[in-house]
């Protein structure tokens, strides 16, 4: 491809009507990979309560790209691509863990948590055969580093250098948001949620593409021919006064932050190729929730959840859609 070569032509009446090409088109989501998911944005990684002990670890996705998130024993976060300086094999094999420090299995390359190397296994050699040249220098090996920087019990993640501070990146109106309901509060860790199914977002690097989308309304029972046959779900306690019972918000370009009731989640968006992006889901509750607002909170999952009355069926229609818009 060319500099500068133009992909795809976004029609001009703007971003609402996407070209169906973005959604399948393999030359683009390369370079999505490369200018978004290792360029100049904040990407999701955890919760902090992923991490809540130092020595915990989890892994995680910044697009394609692996990675690792640590606490290390004096307490900090650290994020680092999760493939070894040495051979490149995956370090971290399980979704968490809680160690001393990560060794690679491969040929045993050992790092502290903050992806510095600590020991190689027969650096010297054996009998004096084999090992590192005389001049190997521990210190220029490490794992690369990731950006980390945390808002309110939530962990972000960036690869590039030239990535605002996250309060900019975030912005007021998105900042507010997560205060409202994540501020000052030390989130519970419910069940992690898991679902693969083939929906795509595409983003554009400018300014008009950045903007978090918000949705907000109100639920109610309604009567007639559209009464809610098992009102139950829609039971709720008002948790705020602001009049609010449902918003979605996006931060570009891997996760929503969604409140519906009394129901927390984080929907967070792993591409897996050009035809698939697997979603996990994350429930959160309050430490501070009596039992009967836990089991309600869990209970109002079953509406919007990963196997929700709602979002069950978008999961099925958006493989249709998927399908109907290849080769757009």
């Amino acid at each position: 491809m060319e500099a500068g070569e133009v992909l795809v032509r976004w029609p001009e009446e703007g971003v609402a009507r996407v070209p169906f090409q973005v959604f399948s088109d393999r030359e683009i989501y390369e370079r999505e990979q490369q200018r978004i998911f290792r360029g100049p944005v904040w990407q999701f990684l955890c919760i902090e309560q992923d991490i809540p002990q130092p020595g915990d670890v989890v892994t995680s996705w910044m697009g394609e790209t692996p990675v690792i998130v640590a606490r290390d024993h004096d307490g900090a976060i650290h994020a680092m691509v999760n493939r070894c300086a040495h051979k490149g094999a995956l370090v971290a094999l399980k979704s968490r863990d809680s160690v001393k420090h990560l060794t690679c299995v491969y040929h045993a390359w050992s790092y502290r948590l903050d992806g510095s190397l600590r020991s190689i296994a027969f650096q010297k050699g054996v009998n004096g055969k084999g090992g590192m040249p005389e001049d190997f220098d521990v210190s220029a090996h490490r794992l690369q580093p990731v950006r980390v920087q945390t808002f309110c019990g939530l962990v972000f993640g960036t690869l590039s250098d030239e990535t605002p501070p996250l309060g900019e990146f975030l912005g007021p109106r998105m900042s507010a948001f997560i205060e409202r309901n994540y501020g000052g509060i030390v989130l519970s860790d419910r069940k992690w949620h898991h679902i693969s199914y083939s929906k795509r977002a595409t983003f554009n690097l400018d300014k008009e593409y950045l903007t978090a989308e918000v949705h907000s309304a109100k639920y109610g029972a309604k009567h007639g021919d559209s009464a809610l046959e098992g009102p139950e779900l829609l039971d709720a306690w008002e948790e705020f006064d602001d009049g609010i019972t449902h918003s979605i918000q996006t931060v570009f370009p891997n996760v929503v932050f969604q409140f519906t009731l009394n129901s927390l989640a984080i929907r967070f968006f792993v591409p897996k190729g050009v035809d698939k992006t697997e979603l996990m889901w994350i429930f959160l509750g309050y430490e501070r929730d009596t039992p009967e607002q836990s089991a309600m909170r869990i209970m109002q999952s079953n509406l919007t959840g990963a196997a929700g009355l709602v979002a069950l069926e978008d999961g099925c229609i958006n493989e249709f859609v998927q399908r109907g818009t290849v080769g757009g």
